[in-house]
């Protein structure tokens, strides 16, 4: 067998590409940037002038933490859903340990077209109401919606 340098290149490009960016938005179908309330991930347009986009950070590629604009960087909140139940993403509270009951923080990732994983499951909702963004551990009736990892330079 014979490796060449376009093998070594595809292999690496591979590798790269199902990892998450360190700095990062989400995109959801249709093109729009995912906000938020600085407790949940909302999908809402018209509330786009009153609304922080939700900047994202990874540092090992499976855990995701967000920073207010407005606070200083020790006040990351971390990004969690809850496996094996259809509820919306959810923001830690700042400057705390707390976490709820059945959060996950760690199942984070990317597939190789780069959408947004949870526990290996690119498996999102979105509600009507609010516009949040759920996780849909189980069978639901919430729209499903598709979030593009869109990397930040």
């Amino acid at each position: 067998m014979k490796f060449t340098l376009a093998a070594a290149s595809t292999f690496i490009t591979a590798a790269l590409a199902a990892t998450l960016p360190k700095s990062f938005t989400l995109v959801a179908d249709g093109g729009n940037t995912v906000l938020t309330d600085n407790t949940n991930a909302i999908v809402d347009a018209s509330q786009a002038n009153t609304l922080e986009i939700l900047r994202l950070k990874s540092e090992d590629g499976k855990t995701i933490t967000f920073t207010q604009q407005a606070l200083p960087p020790t006040s990351w909140q971390n990004l969690y859903a809850i496996a094996g139940k259809s509820e919306p993403l959810g923001l830690t509270t700042p400057h705390s340990a707390a976490i709820p009951d059945g959060a996950v923080l760690n199942g984070w990732g990317i597939t190789d077209d780069g959408y947004l994983t949870f526990n290996g499951q690119n498996n999102f909702g979105l509600s009507e109401d609010k516009h949040q963004i759920y996780f849909l551990g189980e069978d639901a009736t919430v729209p499903k919606v598709t979030l593009w990892v869109k990397e930040l330079k």
